[in-house]
């Protein structure tokens, strides 16, 4: 996987990478690593090095929407997260390939990790 260099500016010296808020924007480090195992290689913002992860090996960690878009194209594979209300609360749940998967998670993006993770183990 390939870093790019440049940043995104928000404004003044605050820059879109370095906002913690964003974190939750990329795929875990595990993922990354089975990602990059399977043969994802396209450029990512950030690496495990950029978010003070403490393991040996520094790859790229892509965004999510960029590795859902990565295994529609390569795998033909669509996962999709839907939020669900049942008695006032609200679940998500997510589709792959018509099979829905729930366990009441909490939230979306829980239920995004999930699914990648998912996505992960279908491609092995």
């Amino acid at each position: 996987m390939k870093v790019l260099q440049k940043p995104l500016l928000i404004s003044g010296d605050h820059t879109f990478l370095n906002n913690k808020i964003m974190e939750k924007e990329f795929v875990t480090y595990e993922q990354a690593v089975a990602l990059k195992e399977l043969g994802f290689d396209e450029e990512c913002f950030k690496t495990s090095f950029d978010f003070d992860i403490t393991y040996n090996l520094n790859v790229g960690l892509p965004l999510k929407q960029q590795v859902f878009r990565w295994f529609r194209e390569k795998y033909d594979l669509f996962g999709l997260v839907h939020r669900l209300e049942h008695m006032e609360e609200y679940y998500y749940m997510w589709v792959i390939e018509g099979i829905c998967y729930s366990s009441d998670w909490e939230t979306y993006e829980k239920a995004e990790n999930a699914c990648i993770d998912k996505l992960i183990e279908i491609a092995k």
